[in-house]
């Protein structure tokens, strides 16, 4: 990719998470990037071409982020996992901020997200059964591990609509909510492991 190109992705990236899709345009960016909207147009003719590249740079760091099933599936895993994740929904927020607007408009980068919803939500249940089947999760095989897992992938990728309306933005928040759901659920060894991994980082 062209020095151009890369400084015209970073500057679209930048005034979308700040002022939104809607509201920037192509003469924005090209004021930012200091060249040209002619100069622009040739690399990337309109914002579709534009939301197009950051989706394909979304949906490389989104499957990375899903390795980490790979390894040891336990709460620390989980957790680092998680931080990968808001990671990524923080440096595209604009797309995950505005999912309305991308799958009325943006078919291409909504199905992505449909996709890596589904991928992640399908970890998390592997991962509740796991920890169920060692003892630490008190939760009943089924109906109940789905609900749970629908609820925390729901909470996860709703995390940048969720700050929107908070005061104050604390980093930790989203991982405080989280690990109080799964709490609810702990065993007492599950507690123990908790404790051990997770509670002195949030």
């Amino acid at each position: 990719m062209s020095n151009t190109k890369s400084k015209i992705l970073s500057a679209a990236l930048d005034l979308f998470n700040k002022s939104g899709l809607k509201n920037t345009t192509l003469q924005t960016i090209a004021d930012e990037v200091g060249i040209s909207v002619g100069n622009l147009a040739y690399h990337y003719k309109n914002k579709q071409d534009i939301l197009s590249a950051h989706t394909e740079i979304l949906d490389e760091k989104l499957q990375k982020s899903l390795t980490h099933f790979r390894n040891f599936p336990n709460f620390l895993d989980f957790h680092i996992q998680l931080q990968h994740i808001l990671e990524v929904q923080q440096e595209f927020s604009y797309i995950f901020r505005n999912q309305g607007e991308i799958a009325l408009n943006y078919p291409e980068t909504f199905d992505l997200l449909k996709s890596f919803r589904q991928k992640l939500k399908a970890q998390i249940e592997s991962r509740i059964e796991y920890q169920a089947e060692k003892g630490h999760l008190l939760i009943e095989l089924g109906e109940e591990v789905d609900l749970l897992a629908n609820n925390l992938t729901h909470y996860i990728l709703s995390s940048q609509i969720h700050q929107l309306y908070e005061e104050e933005k604390d980093p930790k928040l989203l991982f405080k909510s989280l690990w109080a759901l799964l709490k609810t659920y702990l065993s007492e060894q599950g507690l123990q492991e908790y404790t051990f991994l997770i509670h002195s980082t949030i």
